[in-house]
């Protein structure tokens, strides 16, 4: 499961660059507060027989994992996004959308991490030996600074009340999460 909030304040300013055939460009400049969680639960059970002639008996293999991770952060945010008509006007007809953002998001990575393995091996006279394992890092958290970059390009039908876009956008988060079970692993998170 994982849920993620991303919000921006931004304030911006028609500028004209980049604009092109009676478009239009504007430049934000804020904040972006991102916060990102994740939360996984996973059960294993396996058995395998052994033929007679190396160890008669049965091995059953178990494992539980618990794992949650997240990453809340805010900082400095600049978006660039515009315009270009290609048919009609900015007010009534179809344009060429695009845009691209950056921000570097300062905050708290967590991940809390519970992993236990456990083999049993079963010999026929009902005697059995167990191996188990723990996690020896369950909990991590850190400050961390995330690089943040986006972008998107669409086109729209403007109406002279509202519009129409069809578009795509993506956005990374880089090195967000930390992705690691025993050890800190740094992985990126993007949005489609």
């Amino acid at each position: 499961r994982s849920s993620h909030a991303i919000v921006d304040f931004l304030v911006g300013r028609d500028v004209g660059l980049g604009s092109f055939h009676n478009g239009k460009a504007t430049v934000h400049f804020g904040v972006r507060m991102a916060q990102l969680n994740e939360r996984a639960e996973a059960t294993l059970t396996a058995f395998s027989t052994a033929p007679a002639k190396y160890s008669s008996g049965k091995i059953v293999h178990k494992a539980d994992a618990l794992m949650a991770r997240s990453y809340t952060g805010i900082g400095p945010a600049v978006s660039w996004d515009g315009a270009t008509p290609f048919v009609g006007t900015l007010n009534d007809g179809f344009s060429f959308d695009w845009g691209a953002n950056a921000s570097v998001l300062f905050g708290r990575q967590k991940a809390r991490i519970a992993l236990h393995t456990q083999d049993a091996r079963y010999n026929g006279g009902g005697a059995y030996t167990v191996l188990s394992h723990l996690t020896s890092a369950p909990f991590r958290d850190r400050t961390v600074v995330v690089p943040n970059l986006g972008g998107f390009a669409g086109l729209s039908w403007r109406l002279p009340n509202g519009k129409v876009s069809l578009g795509y956008r993506a956005d990374f988060f880089f090195g967000a999460i930390d992705g690691g079970v025993s050890t800190s692993q740094k992985d990126t998170r993007g949005f489609y």
